[in-house]
């Protein structure tokens, strides 16, 4: 498959909810991004900040300050998915690892040493799209 090109239309917070920029109409976007993946007609790329989602051992779910993520909007997440998650009423997002505890769900960051590492999803939170591809831009 041919990469396809992504609009990279803002950075998220790996930690406390934070402002997100989401003023971009399809197609605009000051930097893109390639994807060896599929991400959908409304796939888009965001630029992680911060270090709560950093995994100390490496590996595969390792997403330290600074690497891009590739969000795809139109699949539906399931716990154990990473995802992109806004707080509507404060226009807030954040990403994290979704999982499920007692029956709700939480949004889990996966940095053993980060303070506050579940944060409960709440009415009018919603998931904007779950992670198919992270990777450094070059």
């Amino acid at each position: 498959m041919k990469p396809r090109r992504y609009p990279v239309i803002s950075s998220v917070q790996a930690g406390e909810w934070a402002e997100i920029v989401d003023n971009f109409q399809p197609g605009d976007a000051d930097s893109w991004q390639d994807s060896p993946v599929d991400l959908g007609q409304n796939g888009f790329a965001l630029k992680i900040e911060g270090d709560s989602m950093t995994n100390p051992a490496g590996g595969r779910d390792n997403f330290p300050d600074g690497i891009y993520v590739h969000i795809h909007p139109g699949i539906e997440a399931q716990p154990g998915d990473y995802v992109v998650a806004k707080r509507e009423q404060e226009n807030k997002a954040t990403f994290k690892k979704l999982v499920r505890v007692d029956g709700e769900q939480y949004l889990h960051a996966i940095n053993p040493a980060w303070p506050k590492p579940y944060i409960k999803l709440e009415p009018g939170d919603r998931i904007i799209g779950k992670l198919k591809f992270a990777g450094w831009s070059f």
